[in-house]
């Protein structure tokens, strides 16, 4: 069967959708996969195809502050994740599917398999069943222990001085 990964250019999203390749590609199957440019040499090392994000969506997420400088201006909290949501996930999408149809077409594969924040597969999923390869969801998602602190989790807050006030 010919496979194609496709996953946000972020390592927590990335590392667990190469390990599900490389277990598809050792049973047999043909493997490709569709992130970001900073990932290529480990997807090539595992001997899978590789297919880049477009540039305008590749963003260097070992420093976020730097890749949407208008981030620096977000307090951390909801206002913060709302941010990243947007800007990060959703404004990629147009460009992220123009990337996955152009992978789809030198790699046309009968199953796409994308993880939970990858936003381009969605205009892919909108099409006719009939004319798209079947997908699969990988769902990838951060161990939600409850903070020491009490505060929410995921919301990036900085941790609280003391614990009366993480309980608020």
């Amino acid at each position: 069967m010919k496979i194609l990964f496709a996953a946000s250019p972020i390592i927590g999203h990335f590392n667990p959708m190469l390990v599900a390749a490389r277990v598809l590609l050792n049973a047999g199957n043909e493997v490709s996969f569709y992130t970001g440019e900073p990932f290529r040499e480990k997807v090539e090392r595992a001997g899978i195809r590789f297919f880049p994000l477009p540039a305008e969506v590749d963003y260097d997420m070992s420093n976020l502050d730097v890749a949407f400088p208008e981030r620096k201006r977000c307090p951390p909290g909801p206002t913060k994740l709302l941010f990243d949501m947007l800007h990060i996930f959703v404004d990629a999408m147009p460009l992220q599917f123009e990337g996955l149809e152009n992978a789809l077409q030198k790699f046309p594969a009968e199953l796409v398999v994308y993880e939970t924040a990858f936003c381009g597969i969605l205009p892919l999923l909108l099409g006719p069943r009939s004319q798209r390869p079947w997908t699969a969801c990988l769902g990838i998602s951060t161990l939600q222990l409850p903070r020491l602190d009490g505060s929410p989790f995921g919301l990036g807050l900085p941790p609280t001085n003391n614990a009366a006030q993480g309980k608020q």
